[in-house]
């Protein structure tokens, strides 16, 4: 669920809501709970980092596009084990170069300090898609294939 961006995701209902309503979701619909993928764009996609850094055992991949994993967890004093409970989940990350509201380099960084803590993220870094990168990213079959080889053991 959208919620106000003067919260963040790690602040306010933003974060339960969407916890609360993927319960929801699930008792009600059914599905394999091992194969529940976390995808969202902009504010969206600090959501996607946020939800399955302190939620890593409720999704089995998580694909953010253009939004910041640090924003809300250095606010909050929880980057470490945000990033601690990223590292074995199948991430697929998504950004464009010439992004004029979420600077690509926030992805860049994220990415980057994944890796070099054994993630084997994917990075996916558009040159002139703009902030909308989903527009491409979200339309792309390999990703849905991708989404699909993944799942929680």
């Amino acid at each position: 669920p959208p919620g106000p961006s003067s919260l963040g995701w790690d602040r306010g209902t933003c974060f339960e809501s969407c916890m609360q309503l993927l319960d929801m979701i699930s008792t009600d619909l059914g599905g394999d709970p091992s194969r529940i993928y976390a995808l969202g764009e902009s504010m969206g996609g600090g959501g996607v980092w946020a939800l399955a850094g302190k939620n890593p055992e409720r999704f089995a991949a998580i694909a953010p596009c253009a939004g910041h994993l640090n924003c809300d967890a250095e606010k909050t004093g929880q980057k470490d084990l945000v990033m601690k409970n990223l590292l074995s989940k199948p991430i697929w990350v998504f950004h464009s170069a010439d992004d004029q509201v979420a600077p690509v380099e926030e992805s860049e960084k994220a990415v980057e300090e994944l890796t070099q803590l054994g993630s084997n993220v994917k990075f996916t870094r558009y040159t002139d898609a703009g902030h909308a990168c989903w527009d491409i990213a979200f339309n792309d079959e390999a990703l849905y294939n991708w989404l699909l080889e993944q799942h929680l053991p």
